[in-house]
């Protein structure tokens, strides 16, 4: 997977940095440019510095380190691609990588002491954009099943979306215990962010996108409940409600727990259970809001 980072070189006493490298470092030379096969192959892309080896004066540290974070994007956003099934999401990347190395392009000239190799990097966007198929089974073969097993988990890693929501979700949950409420709505809507772009990845549904991105107001509704804030509550769990099918039991007996604690009148109450099963239901806060207020005149 990429592990390009800044290191301090410990086998000689230059004060040199060791060059960005994606997958591994190298001694560096000290010349201004490394030395680079005439046409690598996409294989090879990993192990061919972005950014030239080369002694890095105090005053372009800052410099160097932009254009190092840089070019990292660039890859892992070339990377995506190589592994992204999704097209859509595969020409997203592939567009991300370039606007990167357009970007690059465009600092580095800025300090033409920092250098780096523009064709080669092109050629691999190229290559992946007109032959996604050939470009990952020529990387496996000639870097082996193992190396390419790695890449393959850090792209994995960097978009497993309901791995990294179950860690928010736990987030929000010890806030939520805690009663800390700024990092409780910080916790919960990064769940929401993530189901949103797991959903949009895998080509859900509307109806299937929402039934899993709305049961985070499941949560923040139980949240307001411990609050105190019960007519907010209720409009968070009825929003929840209308977007789950089906309905079970114990939503419904939860539901009325959450219309008592808001005084909402019995009639009102089975009429909010019944637009559950209508062909309407209140499926929207507009909708919500509407209801609430009706009942709440005729207490």
């Amino acid at each position: 997977m990429l592990r390009g980072l800044w290191r301090w070189c410990a086998d000689c006493d230059c004060r040199c940095r060791l060059s960005w490298v994606v997958g591994r470092t190298a001694h560096p030379t000290l010349t201004a440019q490394p030395t680079i096969a005439a046409q690598p192959s996409l294989a090879q892309l990993h192990t061919i510095p972005i950014l030239s080896q080369m002694e890095v004066p105090r005053e372009l540290e800052a410099a160097y380190s932009q254009a190092e974070s840089i070019a990292r994007e660039c890859v892992e956003n070339l990377y995506d691609a190589l592994f992204e099934s999704n097209p859509d999401w595969r020409a997203g990347f592939l567009e991300t990588a370039q606007a990167k190395y357009r970007k690059l392009q465009n600092f580095t000239s800025k300090y033409p002491e920092i250098v780096f190799d523009e064709d080669n990097f092109q050629k691999h966007i190229d290559l992946i954009k007109s032959n996604f198929a050939l470009a990952r089974i020529e990387i496996q073969r000639e870097i082996g099943f193992n190396e390419f097993n790695d890449l393959r988990m850090g792209y994995h890693a960097r978009h497993d979306y309901l791995g990294k929501a179950a860690g928010y979700r736990a987030e929000a949950e010890k806030h939520k215990i805690a009663g800390d409420g700024d990092k409780f709505w910080r916790a919960n809507e990064r769940v929401k962010t993530c189901y949103i772009a797991h959903t949009n990845k895998n080509a859900f549904t509307r109806e299937q996108a929402m039934a899993l991105v709305t049961s985070t107001f499941k949560e923040s509704a139980d949240f307001l409940r411990l609050e105190g804030a019960h007519k907010e509550a209720l409009r968070h769990y009825l929003y929840f409600l209308a977007h789950q099918n089906p309905t079970t039991a114990t939503s419904i007996k939860r539901l009325r727990a959450f219309l008592k604690r808001a005084g909402i009148p019995k009639e009102f109450s089975n009429r909010a259970i019944e637009c559950l099963d209508e062909s309407q239901p209140l499926d929207d806060f507009e909708a919500i809001d509407r209801f609430i207020r009706e009942a709440s005149r005729s207490d």
